[in-house]
């Protein structure tokens, strides 16, 4: 399983990188659709990703569903309903997934073993904070196009980053209804504008690939950009965990 998530900040001790891949190896396997945990479940342990694309998402009292996002592997999933008695949301396999479990105690294990991987979680999951600024920026202010390309770049960037992507585009088991849920359109509108993109030559669609024509338009359509994250920082414990 790839760790590269939890060492985009820096690099792990040899100690905690080793237990974290032998956690990673006792996985399990959830056909696509499956609920890997539901929302009101209890919390107990988070979710290594190592195969496959999960969708979280949070359902209100009347039923209806809001899809928060997608998860690629060497996600931590499940983080969030870590201060929680019960999970905040829904995981969902969008494909066939092959999961780790690492419950909360074996988390606090290794974080109570070693200040460096506790820095570098922390990190991750500020990470993760502020993502959801920028998305929630952008979905509150941004135009359909805006959100849209912002989507289009950010999803291949962390695909990339996974090496399921290469420079041009990436192949995404994603449906139209669950893009437009994330991006807080309907489908139909959703829809029209993936067309425009195509139409105006930024992207080209075909069978469920996303080849990109012209990335600096692309780039252009996006209202902000985030800045660069930090890397090493002289803050971070050596440790020898």
């Amino acid at each position: 399983m790839s760790l590269h998530r939890l060492e985009e900040f820096a690099t792990l001790c040899a100690g905690s990188a080793d237990l974290l891949e032998n956690w990673a190896s006792e996985q399990v396997r959830y056909p696509a659709g499956a609920k890997i945990r539901k929302q009101g479940d209890p919390a107990t342990c988070v979710y290594f990703l190592a195969e496959g694309w999960v969708g979280s998402s949070m359902s209100l009292a009347d039923g209806r569903r809001q899809f928060m996002k997608i998860h690629l592997p060497g996600d931590v999933l499940g983080s969030p309903s870590m201060s929680l008695s019960a999970a905040a949301e829904t995981l969902e396999a969008f494909t066939e997934v092959s999961i780790a479990h690492v419950p909360h105690r074996v988390l606090g294990q290794l974080i109570d073993k070693s200040p460096r991987f506790a820095a570098t979680f922390l990190l991750s999951v500020q990470k993760e904070r502020v993502a959801l600024m920028y998305e929630k920026a952008i979905l509150g202010q941004g135009s359909a196009m805006e959100r849209m390309a912002w989507f289009l770049l950010d999803l291949h960037a962390r695909l990339r980053a996974a090496d399921m992507a290469d420079e041009d585009g990436f192949d995404s088991p994603l449906k139209q209804e669950q893009i437009a849920d994330l991006l807080g359109m309907t489908p139909v509108h959703a829809s029209r504008t993936l067309t425009r993109l195509q139409r105006e030559g930024l992207i080209e669609r075909r069978r469920g690939r996303i080849t990109f024509c012209d990335v600096a338009a692309l780039r252009a359509l996006c209202p902000c950009t985030v800045p660069p994250f930090v890397t090493e920082p002289d803050w971070l414990p050596k440790g020898s965990a």
